[in-house]
C-alpha cells in the first residue's frame, strides 16, 4: 500500500474511534469524582463576623457557601462524589496575616446533598449534612463522640457537653428532625457537628 493510502486509513480508523467514543458505545469511567459547575468570587475583607455558612435556592438549585480563608497563598476547588460536594482550600504560597470570606456558588446541587469544607491541613467542617436539615453545628472542641450532646428545644444543635447550652425558640420545623434525615451529632476531627 502507498504511503497515501496507509496515512488514510489511519486517519478513517482515528475519526471512527472518536465517533464511537463520542456516541458513548464504551462507557469507560475511571474517575470517581465529578467537577461541577461553580464559581469563586473573590475575597471579602470587611470587618465583621467570619464564619462558614451557606445558603440554598430550592427553585435555583443554586448553594451559595461562604468560607473562612487566608487572604494570601490558596487556591479553592469544588469536587463532588455521588451527593457530596467537598470544597477544598490548597495551599500554593506564603501565607500573610488576614482573613477573608470566600463566596462560591456551584449550581444544579440536589436538595439532599451534603456539603464538606476540608482545610489547607485536611481538617473536615460538615457545613451541612444534608441541604434538607437545617440543625446547627457550634464546632465546639471535643475528643470523642460522646463529648457532643444535641441541645435546643426541638433538639436541633450539636455542641460540646463541655459548652453553655444555646437559647432557642420552641417551635418543631420538620428540618431539624435528624432522624428523618439519618444525620447525627458526632465528633469529627475534634469539633462537635451534624454527619
Amino acid at each position: 500500500m502507498p504511503r497515501s493510502e496507509n496515512f488514510l486509513m489511519l486517519i478513517i480508523f482515528a475519526i471512527s474511534l472518536l465517533l464511537i467514543l463520542q456516541n458513548s458505545i464504551f462507557k469507560i469511567n475511571i474517575r470517581t469524582t465529578e467537577s461541577p459547575k461553580y464559581l469563586i468570587i473573590g475575597c471579602d475583607m470587611r470587618v465583621g463576623n467570619y464564619q462558614n455558612y451557606l445558603n440554598y435556592d430550592r427553585n435555583s438549585k443554586t448553594m451559595e457557601v461562604n468560607i473562612v480563608i487566608n487572604c494570601c497563598g490558596f487556591n479553592t476547588s469544588v469536587e463532588k462524589h455521588e451527593k457530596t460536594y467537598f470544597i477544598y482550600e490548597k495551599q500554593y504560597g506564603d501565607l500573610c496575616r488576614c482573613i477573608c470570606n470566600q463566596k462560591i456558588i456551584i449550581f444544579n446541587v440536589e436538595n439532599d446533598a451534603k456539603i464538606v469544607f476540608v482545610s489547607y491541613d485536611n481538617k473536615k467542617t460538615i457545613l451541612s449534612p444534608n441541604l434538607e436539615f437545617c440543625g446547627i453545628s457550634t464546632y465546639s472542641e471535643c475528643q470523642t463522640d460522646e463529648d457532643c450532646i444535641t441541645t435546643g428545644c426541638s433538639n436541633q444543635i450539636c455542641q460540646s457537653k463541655n459548652e453553655e447550652e444555646l437559647m432557642t425558640t420552641c417551635e418543631f420545623i420538620e428540618c431539624f428532625d435528624a432522624r428523618k434525615f439519618k444525620v447525627s451529632c458526632k465528633c469529627i476531627d475534634n469539633k462537635c457537628q451534624w454527619s
